[in-house]
């Protein structure tokens, strides 16, 4: 018994060139010895695995909608020969099928019924995929870490949440889309993280997902040194001076202006930091030093 492929959407044979959607969406063609014609529609996921639960319609059939079985597949036959619209409906089939996968192209298709013949009509639903943000130190210390927030935002898809605090191990953002770019962002929540680590990149743009493995996005902070400064006069609190600081690396940092308001001077190298030169801008006794 011979066969072939025609497109389900215009009767060509299937080199008749790609249609808005999958380009697999086919219809097998078998002869066949009955009377009347049949829809065979197979539904599968984007990994090539057949989904079980999906809700099919058939323009033939209005009264007739059956979820697909085990193996994927729902059937419409003795069917006249014409032109049937066919379809599948996510939001009313199985929960099982509505909590693991989107549509991302067509979910229906106009397909031919010859006499004698079976049509079948393929489709594909994606599977959701997640996303693990996490949050590392550029020395490889295992702690401790600021507190930080995580966005993942997307013109394609809006994440559900789409922003999360920071968790030990890593921050899941499950139900992502495999056909989205997402940009993913990263800040510090308080000031005192701010003081004491700095964001290597606060955001990082057009990453996807995976259906077949967790994705993951890692954020780096260095830690800070610093060094705060005040001149303190007990008697008129309004002494001023200019300090030059001299880190054991790195080029000689001038501090001018100091008093009673602590200056904090940040980003630093670790170790030892000589203050070589105090210089007071007025008269009055130099006290302390804090």
């Amino acid at each position: 018994m011979s066969s072939h492929f025609v497109c389900p959407v215009c009767g060509k044979p299937f080199s008749c060139g790609p249609h808005p959607g999958p380009e697999n969406v086919i219809s097998t063609i078998q002869e066949c010895p009955l009377k009347k014609g049949a829809i065979y529609v197979f539904v599968r996921d984007d990994l090539g695995r057949h989904i079980p639960g999906v809700k099919t319609l058939c323009s033939a059939c209005p009264n007739v909608t059956p979820n697909t079985d085990p193996e994927g597949f729902a059937f419409f036959e003795q069917l006249d020969a014409s032109t049937y619209d066919t379809a599948i409906e996510l939001s009313e089939s199985e929960e099982s099928v509505r909590s693991k996968h989107y549509a991302a192209f067509r979910t229906s298709v106009t397909a031919t019924v010859e006499k004698g013949r079976i049509t079948l009509v393929e489709f594909v639903l994606h599977l959701y995929a997640e996303m693990l943000v996490k949050l590392e130190r550029t020395d490889g210390k295992v702690g401790p870490l600021p507190q930080a927030n995580f966005g993942v935002d997307s013109s394609a898809h809006t994440p559900d949440p789409a922003s999360q605090d920071h968790k030990e191990g890593g921050t899941p953002f499950p139900k992502l889309k495999s056909t989205a770019n997402y940009t993913v962002a990263c800040k510090l929540l308080n000031e005192e993280d701010t003081k004491n680590f700095k964001l290597v990149l606060d955001q990082q743009t057009d990453k996807t997902v995976s259906a077949n493995k967790v994705t993951e996005v890692i954020f780096k902070v260095e830690p800070r040194f610093w060094i705060d400064l005040a001149l303190v006069d007990k008697k008129h609190d309004a002494l001023k001076g200019n300090f030059t600081l001299k880190p054991q690396t790195g080029n000689t940092i001038a501090a001018d202006d100091i008093n009673a308001t602590v200056r904090h001077v940040p980003d630093l190298q670790p170790g030892t930091i000589d203050i070589n030169e105090i210089t007071l801008t007025d008269s009055r006794e130099f006290v302390s030093l804090t």
